[in-house]
């Protein structure tokens, strides 16, 4: 009998890949030619080296590069760490030499092989799946697990849906609690930043925190949250140690459940200080507590315009 911890992973995995319909042809040790999906690679090309010289530094870098395309008639080696499906096109006098890519765990390890563009990438949590996230790499490798932009994403949602992930990568999603589980089970930090309308005089605030850690679903993925730093408070340490709760599945410790009255799916206690997954209300709004809040600098009574939740690893 499957367990539920892996009961649940398969039926993410699922999810995930009738949502997203991406293949990560690069994992299986094949790769599609002309398939057209779009996905990341680091590309290096180097000129002038013969056919053996090109094929020599694709076998003695085994860590940065796992696709290399030789074309003869230029004598050019371009070289690639593909993180997904390529698409590459056969052209005459041109050779092409694969193998599997290695396993990156999170952003900060595609940073570290030379990934320097946002964008989104594969990347395999240790001990999860083979996911696709959102990298911010401008800022040294951080992995994207929430973002708000325009409210065309429907963030009250069902237990499911918050531990599996929804949402389209490149725009407004929610990465899940399952693969949080899984990239915070190494000493991460967590950064928030957030965007206010331009109707208040604190139109930005950053929210960082030196520890951040989600647990498993048997405890309800409960909340660890220390070592704030920011510029408008801190409206998250309030959730330290709580579960998470949605509106099908009430963890909190109010009489009601919180999801259910403040429209969103968090760490809610009795009920919050932030509500980062609550509806899209666009600034000041006269329902309580129930957009996107973080009330330590705007209130309850205000929506604001954006936020990003992202991660990274403290250590090597």
């Amino acid at each position: 009998m499957l367990n539920r911890m892996h009961a649940r992973r398969i039926i993410c995995y699922y999810m995930f890949h009738l949502f997203t319909n991406l293949l990560i042809d690069a994992q299986d040790e094949k790769i599609i030619y002309n398939h057209g999906l779009e996905t990341k690679s680091c590309l290096s090309s180097i000129s002038d080296l013969s056919y053996t010289e090109c094929l020599n530094h694709f076998r003695n870098n085994k860590t940065h590069i796992n696709v290399m395309v030789y074309r003869r008639r230029f004598r050019l080696c371009d070289t690639y760490f593909v993180t997904g499906t390529i698409s590459y096109k056969q052209e005459p006098g041109s050779m092409l030499a694969y193998r599997p890519v290695t396993e990156q765990k999170d952003c900060l390890a595609l940073f570290e092989k030379g990934c320097k563009d946002d964008g989104m990438y594969t990347i395999i949590p240790v001990g999860g799946l083979s996911i696709q996230a959102w990298c911010d790499m401008t800022n040294g490798g951080w992995t994207v697990i929430q973002r708000r932009l325009d409210g065309s994403e429907n963030f009250y949602r069902t237990w499911t849906d918050y531990v599996c992930g929804f949402g389209n990568r490149s725009g407004e999603y929610w990465l899940g609690l399952e693969n949080i589980y899984w990239l915070t089970t190494i000493d991460s930090s967590l950064k928030i930043e957030m965007e206010a309308f331009e109707d208040v005089s604190s139109t930005h605030a950053d929210a960082q925190y030196h520890t951040f850690r989600v647990d498993d679903e048997d405890s309800n993925f409960t909340l660890h949250v220390s070592g704030f730093s920011g510029n408008c408070g801190d409206s998250l340490i309030y959730h330290d140690g709580k579960m998470f709760t949605t509106k099908d599945r009430d963890n909190d410790e109010a009489k009601y459940n919180c999801a259910q009255k403040f429209k969103g799916g968090w760490w809610y206690k009795g009920c919050h200080a932030s509500n980062l997954n609550g509806l899209y209300l666009s600034g000041n709004h006269s329902t309580y507590a129930d957009g996107i809040n973080w009330h330590s600098c705007w209130g309850h009574y205000y929506s604001i315009r954006s936020v990003v939740m992202k991660v990274k690893r403290n250590f090597p």
